[in-house]
């Protein structure tokens, strides 16, 4: 089983029933919606397919909502404009396309929150100009052209280490997570997130609404990356978005930046995706370039939770072939993973954990080294929230995880979850080794003779423990239960 997960971009190439269980078969765990356009209705009907194919492949898949955040963008010009190096360049805080080369924005306090000298970026970084005179009551930004091109509606605008006054959740962010809650989303990303605080909004919206929604958030700021470790406490997950984190903090910074992400995230048990253009050059081809491979392998010797594809599996002419090279590379290079941690590092040891804190921890700590010394074929964990699962799969188990779970909130869930295959079962009242040993034959999960390492949590009086683990050999076999 392959223990990195892929998330894909839903769009025009994908959105349709057939070309969704296509992909969810060719290996997609995760479909991601990109609510920086389109309608509730048209998300409301992908939503739809996207569930209606997975249970038609059979396979738990999750949806993650990635709402658009205070992104600045080109407003809507009379047509696509071309800048040459050494021309100048009017961007205003109006909605109007008033003259060749006074651009309109969505930013409507552009003026206030930038100063001369600034670089502001265009169409992900590739127009760069700078900033030589502010006109505050005219709510213009004179700039300089350095870098030229052609800027078209709709480009996105990126203004490097300047403390712009957007809040983290726009009134168009909280009404699309207040859709995506009732449409039965099961992540939702942040975009643009600066600070732990930037999430109160959106759990003030789970306090409304009475219900909880796990958050990832985006690191595509440098001012995220400085207050990494409290934003992890305040998140359930994050995603290295290299698109915006390379224009805003500078492209050579970012292979650092993912490194440290993770590590960090890995070591407080979050979830991880890394993100934008891992496989870019199967947009408009077949097959990978050799870059592309080692890009994908890293992140899978990084312990990322989920590889994502963007617009290879959104707009590309290949993003069944995309979806089936990331499994691949990333099912190869984890059969690597002893060469790679060979000087006798397990990959906890590898991952650089700290003590576990509880004795919950420290009992799936234990299981996961059991693990790696003990000829299991599999762990069976059987819970009703998935915190048993998560808490597993943070210590990298070297088994596949089989979670036995009983809601099909929680089912697709957990399959987001390095290493874990979850299974959805009806609620039983028995729990018990002849009924684990039914479900493992059942499914086939195990051979006769072979072990299970076997976690069963619970929620006793609201407070979450395990029950226990134990070594279960499938009858049958010449093995005795140990």
């Amino acid at each position: 089983m392959r223990k990195a997960k892929i998330v894909a971009t839903i769009g025009p190439a994908t959105e349709s029933s057939a070309m969704l269980e296509k992909i969810i078969r060719a290996g997609v765990d995760v479909c991601r919606l990109n609510f920086s356009f389109g309608t509730h209705e048209e998300h409301l009907e992908k939503i739809r397919r996207i569930r209606a194919a997975a249970r038609k492949a059979g396979k738990a898949v999750a949806i993650l909502q990635d709402l658009q955040g205070p992104k600045i963008r080109i407003g809507i010009l009379k047509h696509p404009v071309t800048v040459r190096r050494g021309d100048t360049v009017t961007l205003t805080g109006k909605t109007v396309h008033e003259a060749e080369f006074v651009l309109p924005t969505t930013y409507p306090s552009i003026a206030n929150d930038t100063k001369v000298g600034k670089t502001i970026l265009l169409a992900d970084g590739k127009i760069i100009l700078k900033v030589t005179a502010v006109r505050k009551h005219a709510s213009q930004v004179v700039c300089k052209t350095v870098c030229g091109g052609t800027i078209l509606s709709g480009k996105g605008i990126n203004l490097p280490y300047t403390d712009i006054s957007l809040p983290a959740i726009t009134e168009k962010d909280e009404a699309d997570a207040e859709f995506g809650i009732r449409a039965g989303v099961d992540f939702i990303g942040m975009s643009f997130i600066r600070k732990p605080q930037d999430v109160r909004k959106l759990h003030t919206l789970f306090q409304r609404l009475n219900c909880s929604v796990p958050v990832i958030a985006k690191i595509e700021k440098p001012e995220a990356l400085d207050n990494l470790d409290p934003i992890l406490d305040a998140v359930d997950g994050v995603m290295v978005a290299r698109g915006d984190l390379a224009v805003e903090l500078s492209y050579s910074k970012v292979p650092a930046a993912q490194k440290r992400i993770l590590h960090q995230a890995n070591r407080k048990g979050k979830l991880t995706i890394i993100a934008t253009e891992m496989l870019s050059s199967m947009v408009e081809n077949p097959l990978p370039t050799r870059a592309e491979v080692s890009d994908v392998a890293n992140g899978v010797w990084d312990h990322s939770d989920c590889l994502m594809l963007s617009n290879e599996s959104a707009m590309g002419r290949y993003p069944v072939d995309s979806v089936k090279a990331m499994a691949q590379i990333i099912s190869d290079t984890e059969q690597e993973e002893k060469s790679v941690f060979r000087h006798g590092f397990t990959v906890i040891e590898a991952l650089d954990l700290p003590e576990a804190r509880t004795p919950n921890e420290a009992v799936c700590k234990a299981a996961a080294k059991l693990s790696y010394e003990l000829p299991v074929r599999g762990m069976v964990v059987i819970s009703s929230t998935g915190r048993t699962v998560r808490t597993l799969a943070k210590y990298r188990p070297a088994a596949p995880v089989y979670a036995f779970c009983f809601s099909e909130e929680l089912y697709n869930r957990l399959g987001f979850c390095h290493n874990v295959c979850p299974i959805l079962l009806p609620p039983s009242g028995e729990l018990t080794d002849e009924w684990i040993s039914c479900i493992v034959r059942m499914k086939k999960l195990a051979k006769p003779g072979e072990q299970m390492i076997c976690l069963r949590g619970a929620n006793i009086s609201e407070q979450w423990a395990l029950q226990g683990l134990s070594i279960l050999t499938l009858p049958g076999g010449k093995g005795k239960k140990a």
